[in-house]
């Protein structure tokens, strides 16, 4: 033969056109792209001689569930994220979704229907990174998964209830409540009005700190911000004044 031709057209499909292409003479295997998930074709090799073609080598062959495509995770807090993707191929009943933590952890399930390609997942842990699993369900059963991993972010905030106490000509204590979340360490910032700005640090466990040489009878900004492995939370803000 000179050449190959080849058709195919779902099978049930028994008033539709054959869908042909040509290929070379020596071809034994080709791939045919673009089919409908969960389909039967009957596809049909015919050999093309220079006097006509050959009796056709008919076959039948049914493809498989689809996958979805292009998973993305977005909008992500300190415990919950968006998952995307693009629809799978075919009549999909439902999505169903697996996530669990990367390091090990509760294996937990979502669902969405089958016209529905994003949803929200919550209650995650923060500062977490999960592995997402996305399948498409079809009535004959799971297609192939895809998965992704998305990370909540760390949990950030402020100190709160500053108290100042023990002043005295030189020095006065201060204290607070805890910031949330894990906390490095705290940054006690001091400031007399027109002077220079000072800083001290003190470990994320400890939630007062002493301000030494000082100056007497003036009032001082203070500022305590907690320090995250993410940056700083907003700061919290008070005044203290030293004794004549």
């Amino acid at each position: 033969p000179h050449g190959l031709l080849m058709e195919r057209m779902p099978a049930a499909d028994i008033t539709g056109d054959y869908i042909s292409f040509v290929l070379p003479h020596d071809t034994t295997s080709t791939i045919l792209p673009n089919l409908t998930p969960l389909t039967t074709y009957e596809v049909n090799v015919i050999a093309q001689y220079d006097k006509g073609d050959s009796f056709p080598l008919i076959g039948e062959e049914t493809t498989l569930e689809g996958s979805v495509r292009n998973l993305v995770v977005s909008e992500e807090t300190v415990d919950s994220f968006r998952v995307s993707w693009k629809a799978a191929p075919g009549t999909v009943l439902r999505y169903r979704l697996l996530y669990e933590p990367v390091g090990g952890g509760d294996k937990l399930e979502a669902e969405t229907d089958g016209s529905q390609v994003t949803t929200v997942l919550y209650e995650l842990l923060p500062v977490t990174t999960y592995r997402v699993t996305v399948y498409a369900e079809y009535a004959s059963g799971m297609g192939p998964s895809m998965d992704t991993e998305g990370t909540t972010k760390e949990v950030r905030g402020s100190p709160r209830d500053l108290r100042v106490f023990n002043e005295t000509v030189s020095s006065m204590r201060v204290s607070w409540r805890a910031a949330p979340g894990n906390v490095l360490q705290y940054n006690v910032a001091y400031k007399p009005d027109g002077g220079e700005r000072k800083e001290l640090f003190v470990k994320g466990d400890t939630t007062t700190a002493l301000l030494k040489n000082l100056l007497p009878d003036t009032e001082y900004e203070l500022f305590v911000s907690a320090r995250y492995i993410s940056g700083l939370g907003a700061p919290l803000l008070g005044t203290g004044t030293t004794l004549e």
